[in-house]
């Protein structure tokens, strides 16, 4: 899955892909940086299937479990 994450009018990328490491699993977390940001504007996910889902007005330092 292909995640955007926009928060202080700035965004951040990241592709999770469990299958990508070596004689075992990568961290099933994608860990974004906000700095002093305390919101989220927008959480886009584009899953493996194409399907797209996004999530707005999440609230920073928190953990996330999004499932398809």
């Amino acid at each position: 899955a292909e995640v955007t994450v926009t928060a202080g009018g700035r965004s951040q990328t990241a592709v999770y892909n469990p299958s990508n490491a070596y004689i075992g699993q990568r961290e099933p977390r994608l860990h974004f940086g906000l700095g002093q940001v305390s919101s989220i504007e927008r959480i886009r996910i584009q899953w493996p299937s194409g399907t797209v889902q996004e999530l707005t007005g999440v609230t920073a330092d928190q953990v996330l479990t999004v499932t398809e």
